[in-house]
């Protein structure tokens, strides 16, 4: 190429963005963007020129920049069907799926077979409580059970319909057609943890299936050495969480961090979320600095994780919404823990410890875990409990005539096995009734589900009530008309089972074989009321009829237990940190030894 050419071709838009065509299908996502950039900065006005930046920086995980892309695409150009999707894609891989819905659905206006914009249409509506509608969406996308995207999708909304089997069917498929299918992973991981057949073996195998995948496409970095002249002080802590807000992890989190911070603890919040509350608010006080990073690639956020000199970093979400787990997979620091946001092992070797009790994980049961086990003593969580809950009211029965059970949880944990638990609960308890309460509970397919294990096990319809709950107020004020709480198995619950006490209702708990099936067992213990917890069926149905059958014992504990909670480790947030800051220290003080070893 001569010089005139040369000089043509440095001018040329389109020699720049089909250079960067080229370098996409090379895999080389830098030198894409790069060419893009190019072109842009020459035809500012072409909107493929910024879809095709857009593409490029998404591949780079540098989702704020992808979007700004996408956004221009279609400000420049509204009828680019595809830059809708991907932006609604690429917002959904950011943590912010319910604002992406209507970029999708204007993608779908436009092109109405865009098979990219309706899987990921369904994800984000599935994720939104929205899955009956996610799934028929889904039927009128291209019947290919080979297309990964369809796979994951289907056992995405499935798992919101409380059809568990179907979700791990759908999504095992998924990962079969594409084995680094990492968000189809985590939502199996997820998903099995509500599986009546998983044993804490199965779940430890496969989620170190996953951390191996990991391990072996993204291979750690140089681990970081802690400074040793550090090593008696107080280790600075990082916070990786999207769930720093009016959510179970900021609840069972919150009054932990005050009380660290009221203990001199240099605290860093890595907030992977957009929104903030009033518990945003509360972590961003008792925390040295706050960062939004949901629109940070991990490369990104372990370069600001390395610049904060984090001691100990947390992660507060394990294989749930808005999680980083592959910065830690990176190894962005010396230490590096899990607690409260995840209801097991994350499998990651790199995770070196998760923060527990003893009821939690029991002795002998250390080897289910890629984490050394940090056994607090009291309890492995404090709870920050609702400020608008309405107070404690009599006990229902005395106005009804009858009993009423309760369970408030996601009916995804209700299975054939629990169902047939309530059963021998209602036979020897003639004048029983059971209200399930949860948002959707009442209508469509989870409807359906829910009313056909009533059927399979013999439940009377007329003895079960279902109710939706939209708002936490409204779940709240539902404990009401509840005497008795019963919780499910083998996924127990945990805000739900706090939030039940709080309101006065006890709760009847199976002590679990994993560590999601014993949430209720050691929030009950803390409490003060292992004689709620059963460690089989038959203990639970007795404990449950024995509390049916007792009347004054019942009207004494829903008088009390608020009070008993208020006296609990769960609400003492300053012993909590003092029990969770001797276990730092003396991890941290382990691992600098071991480094001037």
């Amino acid at each position: 190429m001569n010089r005139q050419e040369r000089r043509r071709t440095k001018y040329d838009p389109d020699h720049h963005y089909w250079q960067g065509r080229e370098r996409l299908e090379q895999s080389d996502w830098t030198g894409a963007a790069a060419a893009f950039k190019q072109a842009i900065k020459l035809a500012p006005d072409h909107a493929p020129f910024y879809r095709a930046l857009g593409l490029a920086v998404a591949r780079l995980d540098r989702f704020g920049e992808a979007i700004s892309a996408f956004r221009k695409a279609v400000e420049l150009d509204p009828t680019l069907a595809r830059a809708w999707s991907d932006l609604g894609v690429t917002m959904l891989k950011a943590g912010i799926g319910a604002e992406a819905i209507p970029f999708l659905e204007r993608a779908l206006a436009i092109e109405p077979e865009l098979q990219q914009a309706r899987t990921t249409l369904a994800v984000a509506l599935a994720n939104e409580g929205q899955a009956d509608r996610a799934l028929t969406i889904l039927e009128r996308a291209v019947e290919d059970v080979a297309d990964p995207e369809v796979q994951y999708a289907r056992g995405t909304a499935k798992l919101r319909q409380a059809k568990v089997d179907e979700a791990l069917i759908a999504l095992r498929r998924a990962i079969e057609l594409e084995p680094n299918h990492v968000l189809a992973y985590h939502n199996l991981l997820f998903t099995l943890q509500h599986s009546v057949t998983a044993t804490a073996a199965t779940l430890y195998e496969e989620h170190r299936r996953w951390a191996t995948i990991q391990e072996t496409l993204r291979p750690r970095r140089a681990l970081p050495q802690p400074q040793l002249h550090r090593a008696e002080r107080l280790p600075v802590i990082g916070l990786v969480s999207g769930d720093l807000r009016r959510h179970a992890v900021g609840l069972l989190t919150i009054r932990a961090i005050e009380g660290l911070n009221r203990l001199g603890y240099k605290i860093i919040c890595f907030a992977n979320q957009a929104e903030s509350d009033d518990i945003s608010e509360r972590f961003k006080r008792a925390s040295h600095r706050w960062h939004h990073v949901h629109l940070l690639s991990d490369d990104e956020l372990y370069d600001l994780v390395r610049k904060d000199h984090i001691d100990i970093l947390f992660d507060l979400s394990g294989h749930t919404g808005r999680h980083r787990l592959g910065l830690f997979a990176l190894r962005a620091a010396a230490l590096q823990g899990s607690w409260a946001g995840y209801v097991g092992t994350t499998g990651l070797a790199d995770m070196d410890f998760l923060i527990a009790d003893p009821i939690e994980v029991p002795a002998g049961e250390d080897q289910f875990y890629a984490e050394e086990i940090v056994r607090l003593p009291d309890c492995y969580v404090t709870y920050e409990p609702p400020v608008d809950a309405p107070p404690v009211t009599t006990l229902p029965c005395l106005d009804t005539g009858f009993v009423t059970f309760g369970c408030f949880n996601r009916p995804a944990k209700l299975n054939v096995q629990v169902f047939t638990a309530w059963r021998q609960i209602l036979d020897r308890v003639p004048n029983g009734r059971i209200l399930l309460k949860y948002n959707g509970v009442d209508t469509g397919q989870t409807n359906e589900v829910m009313t056909g294990l009533m059927r399979q096990v013999g439940i009377a319809p007329d003895r079960v009530a279902f109710e939706s709950g939209r708002t936490s107020v409204d779940m709240q004020a539902g404990y009401h008309r509840v005497d008795i709480g019963l919780d499910p198995f083998p996924y127990s619950g945990g805000v739900t089972t706090l939030e039940a006490t709080w309101m006065g209702v006890p709760v009847v708990a199976l002590r679990g074989r994993s560590f999601a099936g014993r949430h209720s067992a050691s929030h009950l213990h803390a409490m003060g009321l292992d004689s709620l917890v059963a460690d089989d069926v038959e203990g639970y149905v007795s404990i449950a009829v024995a509390l049916a059958q007792d009347v004054p014992r019942l009207t004494a504990l829903r008088a009390g237990l608020r009070d008993r909670f208020l006296h609990s480790p769960l609400y003492d947030g300053d012993r909590f940190a003092q029990n969770l800051g001797t276990e730092l220290r003396a991890l941290w003080r382990r691992r600098c030894g071991a480094a001037m070893a």
